[in-house]
């Protein structure tokens, strides 16, 4: 007697009750291999990867208790963000750089407050000629470039700075793709040279060149734009900076006078490289002490023996200097947004003392 048979023999209530079992026992077996053993598989998962993060912070030094990490992420909170929050206002952000107690400015709004006064400095310009950052990034022109150049070059030569572009690295002619970059190098330049000259120091002539009918070119030049950006893949760099070089001549007294300009609540310009080189002493021909103990250099010269001062205390007097040094402006292309990365990057601190 065959199976089919064995089941034909059976009451039919309990064949019916056979057939449910087996479709039950089918159902069961689908449930398990396409629900329940992912589900397994996950919750497997997760227990492996808290004994991880468990032994992991069992190593560290931070606690485990939420209590204490919830105290521990207020506090880091109030030094990201701060006590009070900066106001909106750019020019009153700008004074509040350098008026504001350090202690009430979070991470976050001391970051934002140094990047809007260092990319202050042609504000005003933007506002008169533009309106807004906007405006200036979308519609400088070339015509607004050559006229500005232009009006920059007869500036120049009024404080006897005569630009040669070979050396200058721009002319009326140059057509770079963004105009607006152009012309914030002419503005760094302006600002630049006019800082040297309130402080009494000469921008330096190169006597190899002449520029026809106005004298030996400046030793002034435009350097490369360069941009800045927190991950390769951003499309747009968050800030731009306009590097100048140039030799200036003066006393140390003065030069220094001019250093500390570049850097105010009213102008930001720093000073990125130097090279100074003092003046040559000329030999003399002996040292005399006077009686109140001031050492003197003694010279020869056409109408006689000239006695000069070394300084005070003795010491060599440092009087005229030659300095070659680049200053940069700086300039974010869309203010208020905030400079931060596209790709999270994990870091592991572990704090001392917890």
């Amino acid at each position: 007697m065959n199976l089919d048979e064995k089941l034909q023999q059976l009451p039919e209530q309990h064949r019916v009750l056979l057939v449910v079992v087996f479709l039950l026992l089918v159902v069961g077996v689908i449930y398990g291999m396409f629900f329940l053993r992912p589900q397994w598989n996950a919750y497997s998962d997760l227990v492996g990867e808290y004994a991880s993060l468990d032994k992991k912070l069992s190593e560290s030094l931070w606690p485990k208790d939420s209590a204490r990490l919830k105290s521990l992420l207020q506090s880091y909170e109030q030094v990201l963000k701060g006590m009070k929050r900066s106001g909106k206002d750019g020019d009153a952000a700008v004074a509040g750089i350098f008026a504001a107690d350090p202690r009430d400015l979070g991470l976050q709004n001391k970051a934002e407050l140094v990047l809007q006064h260092a990319t202050s400095m042609f504000n005003q310009n933007i506002t008169n000629a533009y309106g807004d950052v906007t405006n200036f990034v979308t519609k400088a022109s070339q015509t607004e470039y050559k006229d500005l150049y232009d009006r920059t070059d007869s500036m120049l030569q009024g404080m006897r700075v005569v630009l040669e572009p070979s050396i200058f690295g721009m002319d009326e002619s140059t057509a770079e793709p963004e105009k607006y970059q152009m012309i914030l190098k002419l503005w760094t330049v302006q600002e630049v040279v006019r800082r040297a000259r309130d402080n009494n120091l000469r921008v330096a002539n190169d006597p190899s060149l002449t520029r026809a009918r106005l004298g030996r070119p400046s030793k002034i030049s435009v350097l490369p734009m360069i941009p800045y950006s927190l991950d390769p893949q951003d499309k747009e760099p968050y800030l731009l900076e306009f590097p100048v070089r140039l030799q200036v001549e003066g006393t140390m007294v003065n030069f220094i006078k001019f250093v500390q300009s570049l850097q105010t609540e009213e102008c930001f310009l720093p000073m990125k490289q130097m090279e100074l080189l003092a003046e040559q002493p000329q030999p003399a021909l002996q040292i005399l002490v006077d009686p109140d103990g001031t050492v003197n250099r003694v010279f020869k010269t056409p109408r006689g023996e000239v006695k000069r001062p070394t300084g005070e205390n003795g010491l060599l007097e440092l009087r005229n200097i030659t300095a070659v040094v680049v200053c940069s402006s700086f300039f974010r292309p869309t203010p208020g947004t905030p400079v931060r990365s596209s790709r999270r990057q994990v870091i592991e601190p572990k704090p001392a003392g917890i």
